[in-house]
């Protein structure tokens, strides 16, 4: 592999869980404003629902913010070549990922999701490159959910999953052949 293979983000995709996170943003924006009016058989308590639209408000607003953000850029959402991979399709900016620092390539099925997981021999390396305190504590959360910090997915490219696989799979593949 002497090239570069880049693949897109897809911004129908973007636009789409853009509008569905605004949709949560404002449900939980109306519990807060008028928390009495959600009140239940459920929920009686209008403090609760208060509470639950704050942090929801906050949640919505930690995926708002990189999502919004990709929308406007035009840079690859992922990059692939002979010595690594650059993943940009993740809240989680690692920077170029070597071939060398990839122990596995596991696919793991989470809900209707599905993951490419990139199992890495010095993670604490990458850790440090975080420079957000909620960055690092999504790594975390990565870590113990996933088993490792850096997970792809395709929801934002533009390209199928079995696709995306199968490219860096063969592309890992390849170079640990070279490597080894």
């Amino acid at each position: 592999m002497k090239k570069n293979i880049e693949i897109k983000l897809d911004k129908k995709k973007i636009l789409k869980s853009l509008f569905y996170i605004n949709i949560f943003f404002l449900t939980c924006f109306l519990f807060v404003l008028t928390p009495q009016t959600f009140t239940s058989v459920i929920c009686r308590n209008k403090h609760i629902i208060f509470t639950i639209g704050i942090l929801g408000i906050i949640l919505a607003l930690i995926y708002l913010y990189p999502l919004f953000s990709k929308l406007f850029k035009n840079k690859a959402g992922l990059i692939i070549n002979e010595n690594g991979i650059f993943n940009n399709t993740e809240y989680l900016n690692l920077g170029f990922i070597k071939w060398s620092d990839v122990i596995s390539v596991k696919t793991k099925t989470c809900g209707k999701g599905k993951y490419l997981l990139l199992e890495l021999e010095n993670e604490d390396e990458y850790m440090k490159r975080l420079d957000n305190c909620i960055f690092k504590f999504y790594a975390k959360f990565n870590k113990v959910q996933y088993g490792t910090i850096v997970h792809i997915t395709h929801s934002t490219l533009d390209c199928s999953f079995e696709d995306l696989e199968r490219l860096i799979l063969s592309s890992y593949n390849q170079n640990k052949q070279i490597i080894n």
